[in-house]
């Protein structure tokens, strides 16, 4: 019968607590609770942003509204302070659709279903450890997000941000014909060009 020496010992320790480590930090949105217990989770995933030198968490969290749900992003690094904000124009569902980095920060994009055929998207962009809200629009009027009925968005990143977004075209037939509004981030806004 062979015996395990000191040294192996120490080792699958080692190894145990490490995996132990890994599987709390990459549920670590489950464990750690919200600042405000009126709101539930609804999603929760580990993403390496550009802003944070270690893999951060997201978690989308939830509160029942009177007319619709009230939805708000927290991100949770390793070691800090938990950041949150708000995500308006939601109603039943948000969920993170895509991320990208430009320059030296992080945009996240959220979408979902609003309406009977429309979807919402809001842009957050990330400065570790700020979080703002990135505005559309054109001269004074400007939303916090964006709604397509078509529903459709296209994201192109190259050295700035594109964002496309597709409408139904009822001078034509709305189910078979689009129009297309492209907006460009300058200066912290997407414009309308």
């Amino acid at each position: 019968m062979k015996f395990v020496t000191k040294s192996q010992k120490s080792i699958l320790l080692f190894f145990s607590l490490l995996i132990i480590g890994l599987v709390v930090f990459w549920y670590q949105p489950f464990f750690v609770r919200s600042e405000d217990k009126d709101y539930v989770l609804v999603n929760a995933q580990t993403l390496k942003l550009l802003s944070y030198k270690t893999p951060v968490s997201l978690r989308i969290l939830s509160k029942y509204g009177e007319r619709n749900n009230h939805y708000k992003l927290e991100i949770i690094p390793l070691f800090g302070k938990i950041t949150s904000i708000e995500l308006p124009g939601f109603e039943k569902e948000v969920i993170l659709s895509q991320s990208e980095k430009v320059g030296d920060s992080d945009f996240l994009f959220f979408t979902g279903a609003v309406g009977a055929h429309s979807e919402n998207m809001v842009v957050i962009k990330i400065n570790n450890p700020d979080l703002a809200i990135i505005q559309f629009g054109k001269d004074d009027q400007r939303d916090l997000s964006l709604v397509s009925d078509w529903p459709k968005f296209n994201v192109q990143s190259q050295s700035s941000l594109d964002i496309s977004a597709f409408y139904r075209d009822y001078e034509k037939d709305p189910l078979t014909n689009s129009l297309e509004k492209r907006y460009h981030l300058e200066n912290n806004y997407f414009l309308f060009y």
